[in-house]
């Protein structure tokens, strides 16, 4: 459990972790960071880059400030 040190759960490592190690993590909390991940998805199906530990999805990686100002500039073209 590395909650201390990480502000999130990343979508591709998890999905790593689980595939190439799944045997070294019980079933509920699999099913749980499964269910945590997926609530972040957007409306139309894309996946957060990262589901931050308030529940945040992040949608794009890098800094969150980044990301904002991305989204922003792609809604106002």
């Amino acid at each position: 459990d590395a909650t201390h040190s990480y502000g999130a759960q990343w979508t591709r490592d998890f999905q790593y972790t689980v595939s190439g190690a799944s045997e070294l993590m019980d079933d509920a909390s699999v099913k749980a960071s499964v269910r945590y991940t997926f609530a972040g998805m957007r409306a139309d199906g894309c996946m957060p880059d990262r589901v931050q530990i308030d529940g945040m999805s992040v949608m794009a990686p890098g800094k969150l400030y980044l990301a904002l100002v991305i989204c922003l500039s792609l809604l106002q073209n």
